[in-house]
């Protein structure tokens, strides 16, 4: 696959976390920084040995979830234990399409 932007990130990445609200956040700039480099795909890699109360499939799961239009998020997910803090995840609009066009503002000269 030519221009295929592919972030790989271990299952263990958020074993330092304290608790599942600061996981949820770490994953949250996971997302946002692949939103930033317009990044394809995440990869999660199992990392069984160093993995600590929250597995791969956490890890799949939130990121999966940040993933998601937010216009679609209540139809495609349930209530899940995984999403309890989702509401920390930061916004990954431009996700979903190409970045917004900015266009500089016209200058027009005073006389």
């Amino acid at each position: 696959m030519t221009g295929d932007n592919t972030l790989v990130v271990p299952s263990s990445l958020v074993r330092e976390a304290e608790d599942k609200r600061e996981a949820t956040r770490k994953l949250g700039y996971v997302a946002r920084a692949a939103v930033i480099y317009r990044t394809d795909r995440i990869l999660v890699f199992p990392d069984r040995e160093a993995e600590g109360r929250w597995g791969g499939a956490f890890v799949r799961t939130v990121l999966a979830y940040a993933a998601t239009p937010p216009y679609l998020r209540q139809e495609v997910w349930d209530e899940r234990d995984e999403l309890r803090y989702a509401g920390v995840l930061p916004p990954c609009v431009s996700l979903h399409g190409p970045a917004p066009r900015v266009k500089p503002r016209s200058r027009e000269k005073e006389s």
